[in-house]
């Protein structure tokens, strides 16, 4: 099945969309460094106190450091779509007030940021070995398995079935395939409802050719995203008829 067509219609009709592309199977690279992304967020924070995973032998507070703790990457139908990366950051200072101030720079600039970032998990106490008050934040970082994943929204487009009716001939052989494809929508600002109607002004009625029927629409479905990315994926078909050479 050629999705090509419809990525081209949805690129001319569907303005808000920053990026369509064809989905590739497997999980892909990122094209992204979530770790240098996260460390050009955090490291203005704290008097520039932010070290990724080692802290220095005699550090000054408050102070930040982070470190990568797992990847995990998001797959529909077979198709890569999204990536969460989890990561701890320990937040240390030398008295709880302190610590509550710096961890409130932290929390603010990771609300801030353009990025899909989410704290998933926080826990305060006190570092008896280093004599100091830490807090352990977990963070979750989403990105898009797309070329560019800052521009969004955007959309990954890919074939989902192809199914015939019956013929309804007895010496040849015409059938009426019916094929689907599937478009998943990406956004962290525009509301996923907005997108929908556009695309769908863009699609409905669609003719790939003048031997294509209309495309048509047939489910939508909310996807599990992460980290304020929203994730929506929608259903939409048409068909041509096969012949017997």
């Amino acid at each position: 099945m050629n999705i090509q067509p419809y990525v081209d219609q949805l690129d001319t009709e569907a303005p808000s969309l920053q990026q369509v592309i064809v989905a590739n199977p497997g999980v892909q690279s990122l094209g992204v460094s979530t770790e240098a992304e996260l460390y050009n967020v955090l490291q203005p924070l704290l008097n520039s106190q932010t070290f990724h995973m080692v802290l220095p032998q005699e550090p000054d507070y408050p102070n930040l450091v982070f470190q990568l703790e797992s990847s995990q990457p998001q797959e529909v139908d077979g198709y890569h779509i999204s990536q969460t990366e989890t990561f701890l950051l320990f937040v240390r200072a030398e008295n709880i007030v302190s610590l509550n101030a710096a961890v409130d720079e932290v929390l603010a600039a990771l609300e801030a940021s353009a990025w899909s970032l989410e704290v998933n998990d926080m826990i305060k106490g006190y570092d008896d070995e280093q004599r100091v008050f830490r807090a352990n934040i977990e963070l979750l970082f989403t990105v898009t398995a797309l070329p560019s994943p800052d521009q969004l929204p955007a959309a990954i487009v890919y074939p989902v079935n192809a199914q015939a009716d019956p013929s309804p001939f007895g010496t040849i052989v015409r059938q009426l395939e019916h094929q689907q494809f599937a478009i998943v929508l990406m956004s962290n600002s525009t509301p996923i409802e907005t997108l929908r109607r556009e695309v769908q002004g863009a699609l409905l009625g669609f003719q790939v050719s003048e031997i294509f029927n209309p495309v048509e629409y047939q489910q939508g479905t909310a996807l599990d995203g992460g980290g304020g990315l929203q994730l929506w994926q929608e259903v939409y078909g048409d068909g041509h008829y096969i012949e017997q050479l």
